[in-house]
């Protein structure tokens, strides 16, 4: 007699082959996401990384210009004084002639002859007065196209650097570094400036710049 094939019943995966099936696959899968992720990751974190250090060369060569430029001219703030001198800055507000202004420290003020006019296509000269401020945790660089400020006239304001601390600012005077400047007469310029503060991805930074000598603007 001829007994029926057990073939039959050899044949497919048991529930159990097809859980762990279906568990290696999902490992499989969720690896996947998770390399996927982190390589997203590491790409936004690179270019962010890029484009911090893109824009601090940006506020570095800024800051390097102004301070080859300084003129040698008065100047009046908006209320017709006239400031201490082409350049001032540090500590100067608590004995000098600037103004405390409501949640602004100022790192120093100067006469720059940097603006250019192509073609003196503005009726202007390339004289214009140029602030570096401490505004909450940014570093601002405000600008006028004049270098005689008018009442009601607002300067314009450039984030170089935000969320940055402890940002201080110093003049080599002679053989000294000190927290305050002004070129009053024939007083020279600094032979060098120190800016340091605490940047949120550098860490701690110290930058050294040099103060060009006095260009002729004339003293009116």
């Amino acid at each position: 007699m001829m007994h029926p094939s057990n073939d039959s019943n050899q044949k497919g995966f048991t529930l159990v082959e097809m859980v762990i099936a279906m568990m290696i696959f999902s490992v499989i899968a969720v690896s996947g996401i998770v390399i996927m992720r982190l390589s997203i990751n590491s790409n936004e974190q690179l270019q962010r990384s890029t484009d911090m250090a893109g824009d601090f060369q940006i506020a570095r060569s800024l800051i390097k210009s102004d301070l080859a430029q300084i003129a040698r001219r008065k100047v009046r703030d908006e209320f017709g004084y006239i400031l201490p001198g082409p350049m001032y800055g540090g500590e100067l507000t608590a004995f000098g002639n600037a103004v405390e202004r409501d949640g602004e420290r100022l790192l120093f003020g100067i006469v720059s002859s940097g603006n250019i006019n192509p073609g003196n296509r503005y009726p202007r000269s390339r004289l214009q007065y140029i602030e570096y401020l401490v505004i909450d945790d940014a570093l601002i660089r405000r600008t006028w196209n004049y270098p005689d400020r008018q009442r009601g006239t607002p300067g314009t304001d450039r984030v170089l650097f935000a969320g940055l601390e402890d940002i201080e600012i110093r003049f080599l005077v002679g053989p000294l570094w000190e927290d305050y400047f002004v070129s009053r007469g024939t007083v020279p310029l600094p032979g060098a400036v120190e800016l340091s503060f605490i940047h949120p991805v550098f860490g701690e930074m110290r930058q050294l710049f040099y103060a060009g000598q006095l260009e002729g603007g004339g003293e009116t």
